[in-house]
């Protein structure tokens, strides 16, 4: 994206990556967070929720949040 850090390009990248995984397996999120290169649980929660609007858990159950609503 234009106007973005190379960091936050790598974080939007594991965030959809993440995103990807939560609507097509059944990994627990934090199984998840470790498959997209987070070694920190809450940080990876943190992340994401600061991506989407909402948290992974609430994301695989269809509740997008008000920030992000596509894959």
């Amino acid at each position: 994206m234009f106007g973005e850090s190379f960091h936050q390009d790598v974080i939007r990248f594991r965030i959809d990556f993440a995103k990807y995984l939560l609507l097509t397996t059944s990994y627990s999120p934090s199984v998840i967070g470790f498959e997209c290169g987070y070694r920190d649980e809450k940080y990876f929660f943190r992340q994401f929720r600061q991506v989407t609007g909402t948290t992974p858990s609430s994301y695989r159950n269809g509740e997008f949040g008000n920030k992000d609503q596509s894959v």
